[in-house]
């Protein structure tokens, strides 16, 4: 890895929500985001070569070995964008709440497993959808 830290984006948008029009357009400038420091990571390549996205990162793993995993995924770039909607739960999950009255019941615990591994003690913010770090001051 060449850098200690990479900056990691993290898009996770809900099903049919044109998600996959948007991981579309980012699969077709791949290359550009190479070119300028970023490797995109979308469904495509996290399904193929992984399943889903929580069996590349291991989940029995450590955190330290997770980060390395993550950190192998940006091939040497200083930044990684991924995108998977499943991250927030799958498409069954969408509307499988108690008594169908929340989407995706899941989704903030999973976010905040994620955020927790992408910036532990960043005092990482999940309210949004978004994993985001606090400005410095």
């Amino acid at each position: 890895m060449q850098n200690k830290h990479i900056k990691i984006t993290i898009h996770a948008g809900a099903h049919k929500t044109a998600t996959t029009h948007l991981q579309n357009r980012l699969l077709e400038n791949e290359n550009l985001f190479a070119k300028n420091g970023c490797a995109y990571l979308g469904p495509e390549k996290i399904r193929e070569e992984f399943g889903t996205l929580w069996k590349a990162l291991g989940r029995a793993e450590k955190n330290q070995q997770q980060k390395r995993k993550l950190a192998d995924l940006a091939a040497g770039q200083p930044r990684l964008l991924i995108s998977e909607e499943n991250i927030i739960g799958g498409f069954k999950d969408l509307m499988n709440g108690p008594n169908r009255e929340m989407i995706y019941p899941k989704a903030i615990e999973r976010l905040t497993r994620l955020a927790q591994l992408v910036a532990p003690s960043q005092g990482v913010s999940t309210g949004s959808g978004r994993a985001t770090r606090p400005a410095a001051s």
